[in-house]
């Protein structure tokens, strides 16, 4: 019985303290994250012996600690090293939706037990808003898409007044389970419009502030004939001068100005992994964007393998005349491998060498 009681006060002698990072943690999506839980003891080192540290998140056990790792996630790791100096922080890569939620972190130093939450928001907000190019009735458009929850708010503002007769898209739900709608507004601009501020407003909860995009309104000038040089083309013969003539008045009278196109380099986007709901497989996509010509290639390879990919409708962008596609592959669960490599290449005239995007899975 005395033995007993010298054991359990060297054990109650080390009192365990728990410190967390302030609530929320706001991440975005696809980005990775650390969640924040120290711990200390006041014995000179930590006996593993005593120590369990757990993770939780819904009830249920992302990763433990004891002795060693034995519980862990994809995409969430702890740190056998830094849980020896008492930090048993959770890093979370390439976060998600179902990521969400309110995190405990469970330490156990026998006897002590303390569990502190720490909440995971992410946001998922991104806007786009057009220039304007042409003198006629035209449709601003802002775009919010990849934001979750369901709840925004976005609006057309012309020197901060709130536009009410824009009108808001229907929500449109995303394979990755976030959300996009737009707001257009179609008016006529005038000269008067060129000293007014357009701006779209966007709020929502994932946001620290909301976000506002002023847009910048560009006007096209009539086409402005050179009579010297015409008369110098034309002069050879009257009746192509009077046709052409005719021709050229016919066009100023139905056309606009629209620029001359160089090849524009593209955009792509880093790798996107994407569960397939019900499904044991999973979508990886690229988005690859503000290119010309149209004429692209896209290659994807598996670990070294080639896999042919599915390219959505090519989308023209009606005030600069570029290209926009998204091209996915589909690999089943079973034969994706922690370490193996996605792989992504574009190919375009534009480009003296590909531009190349690669993923190494973490699961």
């Amino acid at each position: 019985y005395s033995i007993f009681l010298l054991i359990w006060g060297n054990v109650t002698s080390a009192a365990l303290n728990v410190n967390i990072e302030p609530s929320p943690v706001i991440s975005d999506l696809g980005s990775d994250v650390l969640l924040h839980c120290s711990f200390t003891v006041d014995t000179p080192s930590i006996d593993f012996s005593f120590l369990i540290v757990k993770w939780f998140l819904k009830g249920v056990v992302l990763m433990e600690f004891n002795d060693k790792i034995t519980v862990s996630r994809p995409r969430m790791k702890m740190s056998d090293t830094e849980i020896s100096k008492g930090n048993a922080s959770l890093s979370i890569s390439d976060i998600r939706i179902v990521d969400e939620g309110d995190y405990i972190c469970s330490i156990l130093y026998t006897p002590e037990k303390i569990e502190k939450t720490v909440s995971l928001a992410v946001k998922a907000v991104s806007v786009f808003a057009p220039v304007i190019s042409e003198s006629k009735e035209t449709d601003l458009v802002c775009s919010a898409s990849g934001y979750h929850p369901t709840e925004i708010t976005v609006q057309w503002l012309r020197n901060g007044q709130v536009l009410n007769d824009a009108k808001l898209s229907s929500l449109q739900r995303n394979p990755d389970n976030t959300s996009s709608i737009s707001s257009t507004y179609t008016f006529t601009p005038t000269n008067q419009d060129k000293d007014k501020a357009y701006s779209c407003h966007v709020n929502h909860t994932a946001l620290r502030k909301p976000i506002e995009e002023d847009i910048l309104l560009n006007y096209v000038g009539n086409w402005h004939f050179h009579w010297p040089l015409f008369l110098l083309l034309c002069s050879r013969t009257s009746k192509f001068f009077f046709f052409f003539f005719f021709f050229l008045k016919l066009m100023l009278t139905t056309m606009t100005y629209s620029p001359v196109l160089f090849p524009a380099r593209p955009e792509v986007s880093d790798i996107k992994e994407i569960p397939v709901s019900g499904e044991d497989e999973v979508k990886f996509t690229v988005d690859v964007s503000k290119f010309y010509p149209k004429e692209i290639q896209i290659h994807w390879s598996h670990n070294g393998k080639h896999l042919e990919g599915k390219t959505s409708e090519q989308h023209c962008n009606v005030n600069d005349g570029t290209y926009s596609v998204t091209n996915q592959i589909v690999i089943p669960e079973r034969e994706l491998k922690e370490k193996y490599q996605i792989k992504v290449t574009i190919k375009h005239e534009s480009m003296e060498e590909p531009a190349v995007k690669e993923k190494t899975l973490q699961d």
